[in-house]
Order: structure tokens, then C-alpha cells, then sequence
């Protein structure tokens, strides 16, 4: 099993122009280019990562959908009607 601060090496070309930008960046912000870039890509990866998932879930309901897996309005309402009483009821699909 991997430790947590176990890091691995992978190159990234840059245009001249970004790499000019970062070193910059790097000094404005007295970090390495190495942080700032390690930063950069943890967090975008993060956010595709999750933006990913979401479609996956999305697509996994549209097929619910299309296969008629639903539950009708009204008999969510009546369900809605009976929450937080002695007597909640569970959905009747």
C-alpha cells in the first residue's frame, strides 16, 4: 500500500508563454513553480473527477427514467404529507 506523501515524476510541456507566466506567478506568489503546478493540477482533477461522477450518475438515472423506473407526482406528495408525523409512511412505488 502507497503512503500518502509517496509522489511520483511525470513531465509537462509548456508553451514558452505559460512557462513565463508560472515562473512569474512563482515569484509574485514566493512559491516553486513545482507548488504551483502540483496545486494546479490536484485541483482540477479533483473538479473533473467530480463533475465526471456527476454525469455518470446522471446518465445512470436518464436509463431509470427511459426504463420507466419512476414514481409517479402525486404519490410522491402523499408521501411528503406523512414526513417528520408519529405515522410516516415509506414511498409506494
Amino acid at each position: 500500500m502507497k503512503a500518502e506523501n509517496q509522489t511520483t515524476t511525470m513531465s509537462v510541456k509548456l508553451t514558452p508563454e505559460t512557462k513565463a507566466k508560472l515562473l512569474h506567478l512563482s515569484k509574485m506568489k514566493d512559491r516553486s513553480p513545482h507548488w504551483l503546478m502540483n496545486k494546479a493540477i490536484t485541483e482540477y482533477v479533483e473538479i473533473e473527477d467530480h463533475i465526471e461522477k456527476d454525469r455518470q450518475e446522471t446518465l445512470r438515472i436518464w436509463d431509470e427514467i427511459e426504463r420507466g423506473e419512476t414514481v409517479e407526482h402525486e404519490k410522491v406528495l402523499n408521501w411528503l404529507r406523512t414526513w417528520g408525523n408519529e405515522k410516516e409512511e415509506d414511498i409506494k412505488l
